[in-house]
Parts: C-alpha cells; sequence; structure tokens
C-alpha cells in the first residue's frame, strides 16, 4: 500500500511539472486542452504603483517637512505569477508587460489553469538584493487571487490596478544632536549591524543604509548598535539592541545627551520607527501627497501627582530603618499613554562608582523594558506595566532599598513608546546626602536584614546578593544548629562547612544542586563579580526542623578581602 502511495504521488507531480508554463505566454484566448479547466486573467488593468518615503535627513539633526509620494512602478519592476506549486507561470518586467498590452480586451488575456495564484512585483530580483547597502530601497509586494471556470474571455478575472509597492527591506538612519556633536571628537562613528551584515556610519553620515531583513518570524530581526569615539581625549563606547525589526520600517536611531551633571554626559539612543507596511488606499478622490509622519499627539508622559518630576528627590539616612527598608513616602507616578503603551525602557545611572558597580551592573538595571516579562528576582519586578495600557501607576516604593547607603545622584531614564510609535523620554534623580560606599565584598539579604534573627514560615523566600569589585575565590558555609546536625546532614551528603567554590565530593555535589537545595557550585561562583545565592528551595527542608539554625556566610575576593555575615532563621515549633 506504502508503494501505491508513492508511485501515485510520482505520478502526480509529473503531471503537475509537465502543466507549468516556464516561459512567457503568449497572450490572446486560447483553446483549452481536453479535460483542463481553464480560466482567464486580464492583465490589462495592472499597475503597480510605489508608496515612497521623501523625508531627507542630515547631521546635526534638522530634517526638511516630511512627504509621503505614491508613483508608478518603472520598466525595471519584475512581474511574476506562482501557482499553488510555487511554480512560475508568467516572468517578465513593467516595461515588457506594457508593450504587449493591445487596445482591445482580447490580446489582454493570459489562459491559466483554475487554482489559486500568487502576484509578485518588485524593484529588484532577489539575487540582486544586498544584504546591507547605502540608500538601496527595495518596493515590492505580492497578493493573492484565484482563477475559476467562470472566468471566460468574457468575464476574465482581474487584478486591482492599484497595487501598492511598499518598502521591503529595512531603513536605518543614524542622527546626532547639534550638542551631542560639539563633544564628540571627528572619528566619532557608529557601526550598525544585523546579524553578519554590518554598516559604519560616520559622525556628519546623513545617507540610510538598507538591511535586508533574515528571518520572517513575527518577533523580527535585531539590530545591534555601537557606538565609538572619544570625549576630551577620553574614549567612548555605546551599545544598544534594537529587537522587532521588520522589513517596511524604517528605524531613526538618533543620538542625543539625555543627563548631564557632573561633567559628564549619559548618551541617549532614541530606535524611533516609522512602519510603511500600513494599508494605503489610493484612488482618484484623494491627492497622492500625503504627510509622512503626523504631528505627535498624546505622546506618553509620566508625572508625579503634586511634584515636579524634575525637581528629583532627596534621600537621607533618616529615611531608611536599620534594615535598609525604606521608611518615608515613595514616589508614586502616573504613566499616560493615550494610544496604548507598547514599551516603557528604563535605566538606572549614577555618579557613584560603588552604586553602578554594586547595583546597577550586578542587576541588570540598563534598558529593562518595564513592558516586557521580568524574572520574579529583578530588582524592577514591582514596576512592571501591561501593554497597551493606557494608564498605570508605577509605585516606586519597591525599589527605594537600592539606594540605601549609597551617597550621590541617582537617576531613573524612562524611554516610552506608545502603539502609534511615538516617543517621549522622563527622568527622575535622587539624590542621597550622606552614606558611603558598602563593604566589599558586600553580603545583602533582600528580604530582612541578614544581621538581625528571622522567624521564617513555609514558602519563605530568602535571596542573598553578593558582590564584589574582583572575582570571588571562596564562599564558606558554615551551618550551625541545635536540630540540623552533622548526622542529619550527612543523611543528605551534606557537610555543616563546604565552600561553594571548591566542591569535588560527587554526593556532595548532587546533594547541593539538587532541586531540594538548589544551591550555585564551583564555575558558577568562583570567578563572579556578583551573585544571588539563593536558599528559598532549602527552607522547605529546614521547616522539619524545629529551632534556631545559622548560616554562616563568608566570601573572598580575588583582592584577599573576605567579609562574614551570620544570617539567624528561627522555625518555631507546634
Amino acid at each position: 500500500m506504502k508503494y501505491l502511495s508513492r508511485l501515485y504521488a510520482l505520478i502526480l507531480l509529473a503531471g503537475t511539472a509537465a502543466g507549468c508554463v516556464n516561459e512567457k505566454p503568449n497572450y490572446g484566448p486560447s483553446e483549452p486542452a481536453p479535460n483542463q479547466e481553464i480560466g482567464y486573467l486580464n492583465l490589462g488593468g495592472l499597475n503597480p504603483q510605489v508608496l515612497l518615503d521623501s523625508e531627507i535627513n542630515s547631521s546635526p539633526i534638522t530634517k526638511t517637512a516630511a512627504t509621503r509620494a505614491i508613483t508608478e512602478a518603472t520598466e525595471e519592476y519584475i512581474i511574476r505569477i506562482y501557482n499553488a506549486s510555487d511554480e512560475t507561470v508568467l516572468d517578465t518586467t513593467y516595461g515588457e508587460l506594457q508593450s504587449q498590452l493591445t487596445d482591445g480586451p482580447d490580446g489582454n488575456l493570459l489562459a491559466l489553469p483554475v487554482g489559486n495564484y500568487r502576484l509578485y512585483v518588485s524593484s529588484h530580483d532577489e539575487a540582486a538584493i544586498e544584504d546591507v547597502a547605502w540608500e538601496s530601497p527595495v518596493y515590492g509586494t505580492e497578493c493573492d487571487f484565484t482563477i475559476q471556470r467562470t472566468h471566460t474571455t468574457d468575464a476574465p478575472q482581474t487584478i486591482d490596478g492599484n497595487v501598492i509597492c511598499k518598502l521591503s527591506n529595512i531603513k536605518v538612519t543614524v542622527t546626532m544632536s547639534a550638542d551631542l556633536a560639539a563633544v564628540l571628537s571627528e572619528d566619532t562613528q557608529s557601526t550598525v549591524s544585523l546579524n553578519d551584515a554590518s554598516i559604519v556610519f560616520a559622525k556628519n553620515e546623513t545617507r540610510a543604509a538598507h538591511f535586508r531583513p533574515q528571518t520572517d518570524d513575527e518577533n523580527g530581526d535585531t539590530l545591534e548598535f555601537l557606538l565609538t569615539g572619544s570625549k576630551n581625549g577620553e574614549k567612548v563606547q555605546l551599545t544598544k539592541t534594537i529587537s522587532g525589526v521588520k522589513a517596511g520600517q524604517w528605524r531613526k536611531i538618533a543620538l542625543s545627551i539625555g543627563y548631564s551633571e557632573t561633567g559628564d554626559i549619559d548618551i541617549s539612543v532614541k530606535p524611533n520607527s516609522f512602519v510603511q507596511d500600513e494599508e494605503i488606499v489610493v484612488n482618484g478622490s484623494q491627492s497622492l501627497w500625503e504627510p509622512i509622519l503626523e504631528e505627535p499627539s498624546g505622546l506618553p508622559e509620566l508625572t508625579w501627582p503634586d511634584h515636579d518630576l524634575a525637581e528629583g528627590m532627596k534621600l537621607n539616612d533618616a529615611m531608611y530603618d536599620t534594615a535598609g527598608e525604606f521608611t518615608g513616602s515613595a514616589p508614586v507616578l502616573t504613566l499616560t499613554a493615550p494610544h496604548g503603551i507598547r514599551s516603557a525602557v528604563v535605566s538606572l545611572t549614577t555618579d557613584n562608582p560603588s552604586f553602578r558597580t554594586e547595583i546597577i551592573e550586578s542587576g541588570n538595571l540598563t534598558d529593562v523594558d518595564l513592558c516586557g516579562t521580568l524574572s520574579r528576582l529583578h530588582p524592577f519586578r514591582s514596576l512592571q506595566l501591561t501593554p497597551s495600557a493606557t494608564e498605570s501607576t508605577l509605585d516606586l516604593n519597591g525599589i527605594m532599598w537600592l539606594f540605601y547607603g549609597y551617597g550621590g545622584n541617582h537617576t531613573l531614564t524612562f524611554n516610552m513608546t506608545d502603539d502609534k510609535g511615538q516617543n517621549s523620554i522622563a527622568t527622575l534623580t535622587f539624590t542621597y546626602e550622606g552614606g558611603g560606599a558598602s563593604e566589599d565584598p558586600s553580603i545583602v539579604c533582600r528580604q530582612f536584614d541578614i544581621d538581625q534573627p528571622k522567624v521564617i514560615t513555609a514558602g519563605q523566600e530568602i535571596d542573598v546578593d553578593i558582590n564584589t569589585s574582583t572575582g570571588i575565590t571562596a564562599f564558606v558555609v558554615t551551618i550551625t544548629s541545635e536540630t540540623l546536625n552533622e548526622e542529619i546532614l550527612g543523611a543528605v551528603h551534606l557537610k555543616p562547612t563546604f565552600d561553594l567554590c571548591n566542591i569535588t565530593d560527587p554526593e556532595e555535589l548532587a546533594s547541593l544542586t539538587s532541586d531540594t537545595i538548589g544551591f550555585p557550585v564551583n564555575e558558577q561562583v568562583k570567578g563572579k563579580t556578583s551573585l544571588t545565592f539563593t536558599i528559598s528551595k532549602f527552607v522547605d527542608m529546614l521547616m522539619m526542623f524545629p529551632g534556631t539554625h545559622q548560616f554562616t556566610l563568608a566570601v573572598t575576593n580575588e583582592s584577599g578581602s573576605t567579609t562574614s555575615k551570620t544570617m539567624t532563621l528561627i522555625v518555631e515549633g507546634e
């Protein structure tokens, strides 16, 4: 039976290939082949139009009046028709097609077997499209149609004359504000890459680069942006990842100074997007010219009710208890986006080197999209937003612990884009008066003061953040307990004291990394400058042993400095 099925498939494939039209067809009515159902397509009304943009960029940022134009396709445009098996039944150019059309309808008919077809129109042949090139837009479109038996020579199928060709590749421009251009060296350049294809924008580059899309996935491609140069003789480097980039988009990367207070600069990158693939209806009653970009209206806005966001907020030690918990009144911000919020990318910057290393870098607090999915342990989790919401509340109380003890200026920058592609930026600066650098290495429990005894319950979350300026060389854990003694620990292949940087016994390794304990070990610890030591899973085991349990954590870094903290956990008896 399987042999007969394969044989039938081969016969069917051979029959399909025999019916394929591989050369330019002869126009005009033709007699159908015996037992073959034929319909007719009228090519006389096919008149492809091209949607162009005529906005001119220059650097520093200035723009001419932006316009959108629709023009007729040139003679070189490729026109192809494919059948349901993706075989070519027509391969010509717009110029050749026009030269073969006649004044009467009969000469413009193409006889085709009944079935489904796809029209493909493009300014370039697929093989001629480069992965990236300057000023090389590719325009095209595809549309489906069906040939039926009812499409006779008297009533043929027609293709809508207003076939609109739109941008098929990705347009990228890079512009720089005048104040930023004034402080950066002349050799400053921006490299934009999509997979293996990259192109370099000089400081005053005004041309647009066009990238060939690499995926048809609905999530689009990802552009990587790299700025290199110098300011006052010191090197400047900035990277940015721009995701969700698709064919038909114009990604306008605008560089500007977003924050400057102490003589240093924070370069703001705004990858605004103009999408050229929205539906365009063209008819005789409408002008072929219309604005390409609407005047901004209903931009995303971040406010602090009854306060001036620009004035920021002053912090001091009196606003925190001894455990570092914030006891003051935290800002509660309101985000309004009349068109729905698409993304709210938050970054934290500082003039305190310790805060930058121990909080920002270790917590990955740069370019965090609050509309994305944040892990349970991420410091910004309490600020997560619902995509497309028109109004949201951002209660900052959940992040105020970040600033405790770190003197200086710490700035939150919110880069907001709505569902219409409109963008705005807001900043809020916290100035901590007093406070100093924390210990190095530092050992901080997120949920409570690690130096104070803690009564725990089932399901208790306990996360300890370890941060150090140089790599960890030793992380020694010592368990001292009334009930969780050496004998009981030995039953699960644990010792009262162990170094998480140096676990060699296979049974001990298996126990520490099991689902019931889940500690990081060896390469997950050694050499790291930041680490989250989570013992939430171990709590379930601990709940079976009422009493007082002490966990002494001693962390040593490559500089030879050691910090030791003892966490006391109490399990109450029934």
